[in-house]
């Protein structure tokens, strides 16, 4: 029996895994007038929002006629090449330092205007429907081609000198929009990485998206004037930016999972139940799941966790899991290029002064989905310092072995297969334990260090303000939700 301090840690642990850790901090003192109006709110998005309000027009291109537009991406003519030199001139911004490149690279080029509206019609006109939706992302998963692995890279790397010479130049005008322009570097492939069309997309997206932010903010000269964004320049950005951010969560999986307003209010019961139940197997603690059907449900526990396997990447193989360390790669691509995007978006909505819009209106989903990536890549964020700092313990367990350990100890849970009435216990393997609790060292360092959980706070509020649905309630829980995450990972 361990004390009422550890089961309490063991049972946060669990809600990390579940992925909706922080709103569901956020709304446990939210009285049910204001989560009944949360739910109602996330029930009245079910559509694509991009297509509905006209951000993209929708034609009669299907599936099959989006995948032909992705396979042209990377090949001969959809491609540019750089040098490896300490002052570069690529996409439009000059003093690129691309003197870490062992030679020149092939990289995604740019789309032309035309080129990018038939791409993101293209796609946008396959996710109008469930049926042309599951058909893009089952031919998304195929192996992109030898050339096309070439191109993507060469194109992470060109893309994240970029990062760092744009986010240099613009942070002189805008710190605040520097730090988000800064976000948006991506992890690195190489040309023998398990790339697919998926991630070509992604990469093609994000590109587009760079060089139109550089195209928007350039002072015509090669450099970037950020001292003043009018709401027209933000709102072509930010428009990018939410497709881009759309697409990244459709291909995640993200977009299957219904973050239902009696989810939610499940999860905050588990959280509230602080009684000691757990019990130490050696290394490693379990909890009793009996008390679920009073918070969150076998029943929905059941559904949703095989969707959270599936969008982590974790592949089910006769009586176990696996999980490479490409299939993580892939997921941890995509979680980057949403918290990103987001943050682009964000952060033009605040330097143009943007308000009172109604073309661009998301759902609570996306506040959700939004403190999702914020974690998967914080995690991802703690591990590399860990390796790095010599001081800091390595982890012990790879990336995706650290969620290879918790799945495979839970495998009824994995498979949304827990018996109803007696559905056993959770076990919480050592060693994903102790990395998560180290993860929350390092936050609360950030936290002094360079304010991570406060901007975090301070972006989550923009993103309700654009969704339209401000609440004086919600935002206090959202000021309050740097202490409350450093109450969680201590307690």
């Amino acid at each position: 029996m361990v004390s009422p301090t550890e089961e309490g840690i063991m049972k946060k642990m669990f809600v990390l895994v579940l992925l909706v850790p922080i709103l569901t901090i956020a709304l446990i003192s939210c009285d049910a007038d204001i989560r009944s109006n949360i739910a109602d709110l996330m029930g009245n998005f079910g559509g694509n929002v991009y297509v509905d309000n006209e951000w993209v027009q929708p034609n009669k291109a299907d599936a099959e006629a989006a995948v032909a537009v992705i396979a042209s991406l990377g090949t001969a003519g959809a491609t540019a090449t750089t040098s490896n030199t300490a002052s570069e001139t690529v996409f439009g911004i000059s003093g690129v330092n691309l003197s870490g490149l062992s030679a020149g690279a092939t990289i995604l080029a740019p789309q032309s205007v035309d080129d990018q509206n038939a791409l993101k019609n293209s796609v946008a006109s396959a996710l109008t429907s469930p049926t042309q939706t599951a058909t893009l992302i089952a031919e998304l998963s195929q192996p992109a081609t030898a050339e096309q692995k070439t191109a993507a890279a060469g194109t992470t790397a060109v893309f994240n000198a970029v990062i760092t010479s744009l986010a240099t130049q613009v942070t002189t005008d805008n710190p605040t929009l520097g730090t988000a322009i800064a976000e948006l570097s991506l992890p690195s492939f190489t040309a023998d990485d398990d790339i697919t069309q998926g991630d070509l997309l992604i990469l093609q997206m994000m590109t587009n998206l760079v060089n139109n932010t550089i195209t928007q903010l350039s002072d015509g000269s090669g450099g970037i004037d950020a001292t003043t964004v009018d709401s027209d320049t933000a709102l072509a950005i930010l428009g990018d930016a939410l497709f881009t951010a759309q697409v990244a969560e459709q291909l995640s999986g993200a977009s299957t999972i219904n973050f239902s307003g009696d989810l939610i209010s499940g999860l905050t019961g588990l959280m509230g139940d602080d009684e000691d139940r757990s019990s130490r197997n050696g290394g490693d603690e379990t909890v009793p799941l009996t008390d679920l059907n009073d918070s969150i449900g076998v029943e929905a526990l059941n559904t949703l966790m095989p969707k959270i396997v599936a969008m982590f990447g974790i592949q089910k193989s006769g009586d176990t899991f696996t999980y490479t360390a490409d299939q993580y790669k892939k997921f941890l691509l995509n979680q980057r290029a949403y918290l990103a995007s987001m943050n682009h978006a964000i952060a033009f909505y605040e330097a143009g002064n943007i308000s009172n819009l109604e073309d661009d209106r998301m759902d609570v989903g996306t506040l959700i989905k939004y403190l999702i990536a914020f974690m998967v890549t914080t995690f991802d964020d703690y591990y590399e310092f860990a390796l790095a700092d010599s001081i800091e313990p390595d982890p012990g367990l790879s990336k995706e072995a650290t969620f290879l350990a918790f799945v495979n100890a839970n495998k009824a849970m994995a498979t949304g297969t827990l018996d109803e009435t007696n559905p056993g216990n959770m076990t919480i393997p050592s060693d994903f334990k102790t990395i998560f609790t180290a993860m929350g060292t390092y936050l609360s360092n950030k936290q002094t260090s360079d304010q991570i959980l406060t901007n975090l706070a301070n972006r989550a509020k923009t993103l309700v303000e654009m969704t339209g649905f401000e609440n004086d309630d919600l935002d206090k829980m959202l000021d309050d939700l740097p202490t409350t995450i450093d109450e969680w990972f201590e307690e």
